[in-house]
């Protein structure tokens, strides 16, 4: 049966907090706190992506807000590397947006990107059939750099920041399944998988801006997926997608379950 609305709301800000969570585990320094109405998994790296703070639950009213505005402020004064505050919009009344945005701009943050949860149960068969090409798990220092670089191609992100958070070996466990597909040897696209509550998540999804449009991120999706699921057996995935990535993600068969505003420290 599919999920309720409340139901996707909650699912889709569960496997983000608890997926971060456990991927900050990893780096030195990192540390999982909560704080009232607020959840913060710092990896501690150059990458704001992976210095995340969440909302822990929905707001209740403007002095809620308040106090968790405070605690974000405090929380973030000392940390030298940049942070991503990842906010449920439908988690915040509507006639409290503006004074969020307001709030967090005290903090000493601006809305920057607009994330969407998404989820699907079995996907249909894929759009494009990819050929020509080879998949590699990503299991040695070459694959986990290459998955790296690819992310930091397609994100605008420099690459030794994005080797720092990604190619770290102590993220890739045998539970976290990442995929990269070659092209006459060139890795062009990279996706990893890995199942949580039930359900696998999918990340690190990112293609050659060169090389898009061409079925190679879906391809490495669905290899991940299999890898990570349970014997080939259909399992819901959820995911959460860039502006520029839910159009693909849209056409594989996900739909929308969740908006989220990320909030960054504006350039200096």
């Amino acid at each position: 049966m599919e999920p309720n609305r409340d139901s996707k709301l909650h699912e889709s800000n569960r496997q983000y907090i608890d997926f971060f969570s456990r991927f900050c585990a990893n780096f030195p320094g990192a540390e999982v706190v909560e704080m009232p109405g607020l959840i913060a998994a710092w990896a501690n790296t150059r990458v704001i992506f992976c210095n995340a703070i969440f909302l822990s639950r929905p707001v209740a009213d403007l002095a809620d807000l308040k106090e968790r505005a405070a605690a974000l402020a405090a929380y973030l004064k000392p940390k030298e590397n940049g942070p991503l505050f990842v906010a449920c919009e439908e988690w915040i009344p509507a006639a409290l947006r503006g004074d969020a945005k307001a709030l967090f701009a005290e903090a000493g943050l601006s809305a920057a990107i607009r994330i969407t949860g998404m989820a699907a149960g079995e996907l249909p068969p894929p759009r494009h059939l990819v050929t020509g090409v080879e998949y590699e798990r990503v299991s040695n220092e070459a694959t986990r750099t290459q998955l790296a670089d690819i992310n930091a191609a397609a994100y605008g992100i420099p690459t030794e920041d994005m080797r720092e958070a990604l190619a770290a070996p102590q993220i890739w466990t045998d539970e976290y399944a990442g995929y990269v597909v070659k092209l006459e040897g060139r890795a062009v696209a990279a996706a990893a998988a890995m199942e949580m509550n039930g359900s696998l998540y999918v990340t690190c999804v990112a293609t050659l801006p060169e090389c898009r449009r061409r079925g190679y991120a879906e391809a490495a999706m669905r290899c991940a997926l299999n890898s990570a699921g349970n014997a080939g057996a259909p399992m819901r995935t959820t995911l959460h997608a860039t502006e520029s990535g839910r159009p693909v993600y849209l056409g594989m068969g996900y739909h929308d379950t969740s908006t989220f505003i990320g909030y960054t420290r504006p350039a200096a």
